[in-house]
């Protein structure tokens, strides 16, 4: 890097382990409804009347598709943090060390317990993101970054006037009538392995499960692939803002709380386009148009998120300690809602209303939360972040903290 680097302090990176911890809740409350919910026939709104449908709107609009964007954004910044710290060459092999643990662990993740698993692209492209933003300025970074988070939505920006031409002629709107024929009949296969699933997830024995959610986790990871840029240019702005120096002031150097309004008004409009009532003919032009509006809301709604929780002094208090735990947090996650939605727990998925599946992610980042505060006042790290450590550098690092 050309620049120089600000050291953060530990306050300022107390401000880092908020926000993490923050992004955990907002991951708790969106997993939650895909472990326990979002399978579930009839749809979560009919089935638990105007409360549970309100509660669906809300995550909804606020919570899915808005909190894995700052999840990469810091975890670029801890990349960063890494590679910034000593000699270059030293500091770049340990953190590869420790991606190829995380990588290893994301992988368990996706196989035993949940198939979407972010634990393993994160690492995989964590791998080149020093290499790749080497000898490049902040702002340069900063560039790159926004233009690869945001390729979803400019390339559904870019769509929207091909497509308005095409749905102008007799030969472009049939060919839009067989396209919709066809995800019709997709969709149609697809609710039924819905239903297919949903037996076995409830009912199934821990191998069974696991061997359905291998294929799925599979076929997941596969088809990800093509999001990896896009992921990918939200860890370069994480990378980036390190560089630039961000968190090493009382307040973050843009303050984005406007974008909440906006990210709010784009994602409505999102819902409003991608509705479409029964018998009604398809309108490719809207639905790609929603797209990239509901695209361009989620990275809005994270900017203001991260604003937001960066102008509260006071919540790092609070969020930083699950914050400082969030591979700990993160699986424990998965664990407890696969024992609760799972055959070989509880069998409770598809059979819970929104508001017990909201209420249940709201308790278990509360215990979390007082569970991190009570751990780290005794211990140095989370369970897992000491046995991370442990596994990337050959050595056991000390866990209790010293008494004086």
């Amino acid at each position: 890097m050309n620049e120089a680097r600000p050291e953060p302090t530990a306050a300022r990176i107390g401000t880092v382990d908020a926000l993490r911890g923050f992004a955990l809740f907002g991951i708790a409350v969106v997993n939650a409804f895909s472990f326990l919910n979002i399978v579930a026939e009839p749809a979560p709104a009919a089935m638990d009347g105007p409360v549970g449908g309100a509660v669906v709107l809300v995550v909804r609009l606020l919570f899915q598709g808005k909190f894995y964007p700052t999840f990469a954004f810091l975890f670029g910044f801890g990349i960063w943090l890494q590679v910034s710290r000593g000699d270059r060459e030293d500091a770049e092999d340990q953190m590869r060390r420790r991606l190829r643990v995380l990588g290893a662990a994301g992988l368990a993740h996706g196989v035993f317990l949940w198939t979407g698993d972010i634990l393993l692209p994160y690492a995989i492209l964590g791998a080149v993101l020093p290499s790749y933003a080497a000898g490049l300025s902040a702002r340069r970074m900063l560039n790159r970054g926004l233009l690869l988070a945001g390729v979803i939505a400019l390339g559904s920006v870019m769509l929207v006037a091909p497509v308005a031409l095409l749905e102008s002629t007799n030969a472009g709107r049939s060919i839009v009538a067989e396209a919709q024929h066809g995800l019709t009949a997709e969709s149609a296969s697809e609710r039924y392995r819905t239903i297919r699933d949903r037996e076995i997830y409830s009912k199934g024995s821990f191998a069974q499960i696991t061997v359905l959610r291998v294929k799925r986790f599979l076929v997941i990871a596969v088809g990800s692939v093509v999001l990896y840029p896009h992921i990918f240019g939200f860890l370069l702005l994480g990378f980036a803002a390190g560089s630039a120096g961000w968190f090493t002031a009382a307040s973050p150097p843009v303050r984005l709380l406007w974008a909440f309004p906006a990210g709010l008004i784009l994602t409505v409009l999102a819902m409003a386009g991608s509705e479409q009532r029964v018998g009604e003919p398809f309108h490719a032009t809207r639905a790609v148009a929603a797209y990239g509006a509901g695209e361009a809301g989620a990275i809005l709604l994270a900017a203001a998120y991260v604003t937001a929780v960066s102008l509260r002094p006071g919540w790092t208090g609070v969020l930083a300690a699950p914050g400082r735990m969030a591979l700990t947090n993160y699986l424990t996650q998965s664990l407890i809602f696969g024992v609760l939605a799972y055959g070989y727990g509880f069998g409770l998925v598809g059979k819970t209303g929104s508001v017990e599946v909201g209420a249940a992610a709201v308790c278990l980042f509360a215990i979390q939360t007082a569970w991190s505060h009570l751990w780290l006042r005794t211990f140095r790290f989370g369970p897992l972040e000491w046995i991370w450590r442990w596994l990337s550098y050959g050595r056991r690092p000390p866990m209790w903290i010293a008494v004086p």
